[in-house]
């Protein structure tokens, strides 16, 4: 059982503190395993917004599994003179972090992790009103702005209000999985998980925004079972659909196919493994890849993709007959291979380049990877469906009924 601690300071702002009790709270439903205590160093805690708290005096035994949460108060002008805490309360805070638990901020609970010791030499972040006033008060402290939150040896901070949703979103997916933090969120109708100080968000949440009761369950089927070959046969059955229905609908709702969807799921997991000291090798095996190189070449992939910026680039949903490389994750049926037609969906360029086949078989009448761009592309003016063999024969047509210049 994880506990996790808030400290109630005078003043704190309920949504500072409501917003990640209720992503906890809701993890804790799930079956998650979380404690939450609330202490303070008075029983009644005045809030900012009038209502009064309840807090224990005497903290909790900690382990370093633990989590202590500050949630952010008025401030004047400046953060000096507000938010009082007795020395004792910043030993439990920089104790329980020598001890190797970790220690979060919303707002302008910052400070009080400044004033703690525990920013000294670290990144962090606090809400942009008072960033310079904290870079005043911790000089040694390296204050990032214009993100949500920022994390830095088990010292956790977040921008306020609102990103403490974000944060504690985060937290939950590290410890318990993005599955876990999806299904958080979705409770929370907080579908859209935003950024901290990563360029992306979460792959599970960034495409949780839609409405699409069978694209929702077709995530939830993906998500639960993750690390497994998943059949588009099965994942239609688990949502009472067909295949062209349910590519038909996930498509519209995520702008992905389901298997990409889950190929984007397990490099975002192996990435979090691999950031809390799991090796490549462990992490491939625990998301459900055959090796390790296979994890290496993909991870590349996704790098080289983000720093041409192309991953947020979508094609037109348009109907085509076009054999498209199968994602690294897939597990499509002889037939579909030998049939070659792919149902109706959004492609984005990151899904077609990252394809695990780059190149098609001339020898069986397909064609490279950029003449079925074109060829997916010159299908929304003729609103035909088109075969890769007609549209490489089509292509020195079109080119020579241009007009010169």
């Amino acid at each position: 059982m994880t506990k996790v601690v808030f400290l109630l300071i005078p003043g704190l702002h309920l949504l500072d503190l409501a917003g990640p009790a209720q992503a906890f709270g809701t993890a804790a439903d799930l079956g998650c395993g979380y404690q939450l205590c609330y202490v303070g160093e008075q029983e009644d805690v005045p809030t900012a917004q009038g209502v009064t708290v309840r807090a224990a005096t005497d903290w909790p035994q900690l382990a370093p599994e633990d989590l202590v949460i500050v949630p952010g108060w008025r401030v004047g002008p400046a953060i000096a003179r507000t938010g009082p805490v007795a020395d004792a309360t910043l030993r439990q805070l920089s104790g329980h972090h020598a001890n190797g638990g970790t220690v979060a901020s919303v707002c302008a609970g910052a400070d009080a992790l400044g004033r703690a010791g525990l920013l000294d030499g670290r990144r962090c972040t606090t809400h942009h009103d008072i960033q310079d006033d904290l870079i005043r008060r911790y000089p040694r402290a390296t204050v990032v702005r214009d993100v949500l939150y920022v994390i830095d040896d088990r010292v956790a901070t977040s921008a306020g209000i609102a990103s403490g949703i974000d944060l504690a979103l985060h937290l939950v997916a590290v410890r318990d999985g993005p599955a876990v933090a999806a299904r958080v969120a979705r409770e929370m109708v907080v579908y859209a998980r935003r950024n901290g100080d990563e360029q992306q968000a979460s792959a599970m949440l960034r495409h949780r925004n839609h409405l699409s009761d069978t694209a929702h369950r077709a995530q939830d089927h993906i998500e639960a079972r993750l690390a497994d070959p998943l059949p588009l046969t099965e994942i239609a059955g688990a949502c009472g659909v067909s295949e062209r229905t349910l590519t038909r609908r996930f498509a519209a709702a995520t702008g992905l196919t389901p298997l990409r969807y889950q190929q984007l799921l397990r490099l975002e997991r192996a990435g979090h493994l691999i950031g809390h000291g799991a090796t490549v090798e462990a992490a491939a095996r625990a998301v459900g890849f055959t090796d390790a190189r296979m994890l290496r070449r993909l991870r590349a992939r996704a790098g080289s993709l983000a720093a041409l910026g192309l991953c947020g680039q979508l094609l037109p949903a348009v109907p085509c007959r076009c054999f498209l490389a199968a994602d690294a994750g897939s597990r499509w049926s002889s037939d579909d291979r030998e049939g070659g037609v792919q149902n109706v969906h959004q492609l984005s360029l990151i899904d077609i380049t990252q394809s695990y086949c780059a190149q098609f078989n001339d020898a069986t009448g397909t064609v490279g990877i950029w003449p079925v761009i074109r060829s997916l592309s010159s299908t929304v003016s003729s609103a035909s469906p088109c075969t890769p063999r007609a549209a490489r024969s089509a292509a020195p047509t079109r080119r020579s009924s241009r007009t010169p210049a």
